[in-house]
């Protein structure tokens, strides 16, 4: 949810300053940006709420992550129809929908993640997942959410 927090906080960061770098240059310019940074922090809550081994959230996680995979499938014939005619950008989004979000469902649906969401409480849960830990997912989202921000406003 990190990537989805700095994609949606990029694009609303671009449509403030009439940038067309992380979105499509268009109307509603305020609007818009609130919209995209409101949604940049439910997705950071969400995925501190996974963070810390808030039950529900592994469940919406699956949910999340197989309906993302669907949207995946269903954009792969524009996708395809895009790389013929050389635009290679649709490409970035399409890519993470069938690999990371397929695997976000497979690996909070599996029996360990369901024992660990079942017995952990939030201070173990945050002592385990910080440090190194957090830092890396941070760079993660951050490479991977200005990747498709950029990939979405180049979007014909």
């Amino acid at each position: 949810m990190g990537g989805v927090s700095v994609q949606l906080l990029a694009q609303g960061c671009s449509r403030l300053a009439s940038s067309d770098l992380f979105a499509s240059t268009g109307g509603g310019r305020g609007l818009a940006s609130a919209g995209a940074f409101a949604g940049a922090l439910v997705a950071f809550a969400f995925g501190e709420s996974v963070r810390r081994g808030v039950g529900w959230s592994r469940r919406l996680v699956v949910v999340l992550g197989l309906a993302l995979t669907v949207l995946g499938v269903a954009s792969l014939r524009g996708t395809v129809r895009d790389l013929e005619q050389g635009f290679v950008w649709s490409a970035v989004p399409t890519g993470i929908l069938l690999t990371i979000a397929p695997l976000m469902a497979v690996w909070m649906h599996s029996a360990r993640s369901r024992s660990w969401f079942r017995l952990v409480t939030s201070e173990v849960a945050r002592r385990r997942h910080g440090g190194v830990w957090v830092a890396t997912l941070a760079l993660v989202a951050l490479v991977s959410g200005l990747l498709v921000a950029y990939a979405e406003a180049r979007h014909r």
